[in-house]
């Protein structure tokens, strides 16, 4: 898995929700029912739907009253990859998704901006994708950025998600953050 490029700041968005505080735990929702012979993925015919998550956004008193003073957003984005053994077989087509024998199979974000409370849900990509794959238990990263709508660099510094989706399905995680020029705040990493 190719975390050092997805730990760094990602850039696109996408419209959705922003809430407050700082610290990391991983809590649950119940289990969704998208499931297929991989016990984790749904197959809808061309598709293969990615099951349900949440990730919450905890972050300190000082991020939380700089991001409002300057009308900023935060972005949650998501990242699904999965290693490859055998990349010959891989489609043309399919050859720009490539970084070393890791296939980029969806990057997904969502925007907050009166909550902080991400729903990752009805995410889908070609079935002839998760064909071409050796293990179907697709590796993701999740990062916390700023909206980069005030300034252009990202001025948080969060906590990142890593796992199978195997581990994530159905759950609810926080990730906790604050001010990058906050360096006493601990920040938790969740790998899985």
């Amino acid at each position: 898995m190719i975390i050092g490029f997805l730990i760094s700041c990602g850039n696109s968005t996408k419209k959705g929700n922003t809430d407050k505080s700082a610290q990391v735990s991983a809590g649950q929702t119940e289990p969704t029912e998208q499931i297929d012979d991989s016990d984790f993925l749904k197959i809808n015919g061309d598709l293969v739907e990615i099951p349900f998550f949440e990730i919450e956004v905890e972050l300190s008193e000082a991020a939380e009253k700089k991001l409002t003073e300057d009308k900023e957003s935060v972005i949650v984005a998501a990242y699904f990859t999965s290693d490859l053994d055998d990349i010959e077989k891989i489609p043309e087509k399919y050859g720009g998704r490539l970084v070393f024998n890791t296939m980029k199979i969806l990057t997904h974000t969502i925007e907050l901006t009166d909550t902080r409370l991400a729903k990752f849900e009805n995410l889908n990509f070609p079935k002839e994708l998760y064909d071409l794959l050796e293990d179907k238990d697709l590796d993701v990263v999740i990062n916390v950025i700023s909206g980069k709508r005030s300034t252009k660099g990202n001025i948080l510094h969060c906590a990142v998600l890593s796992g199978h989706i195997s581990k994530i399905k159905g759950k609810k995680f926080t990730l906790n953050g604050g001010l990058i020029s906050e360096r006493e705040i601990k920040i938790n990493n969740i790998i899985f």
